[in-house]
């Protein structure tokens, strides 16, 4: 039977973990849209298509994130 320091332990390296992969996949995320983002904007048909793709995916990359993995943290 487990003991409850290593309960303890075993939840502290689990969160440790769970926040080192949000580090990681923040930042997979802000390179896919460094790689996505050229593309997208030579596409565009305009430049108001262009500007509401850049607003929408500012949006949703604020929306997706936890407090504690903005971009302004990792960088």
């Amino acid at each position: 039977m487990m003991q409850t320091g290593d309960v303890a332990a075993n939840t502290d390296h689990s969160r440790e973990l769970r926040q080192e992969l949000d580090v990681v996949e923040e930042t997979l995320r802000l390179l896919l849209q460094l790689v996505l983002a050229p593309v997208k904007l030579a596409s565009a048909s305009s430049l108001e298509t262009a500007a509401v793709w850049l607003l929408e995916r500012e949006i949703m990359h604020w929306l997706t994130l936890g407090p504690f993995t903005r971009s302004e943290v990792i960088m």
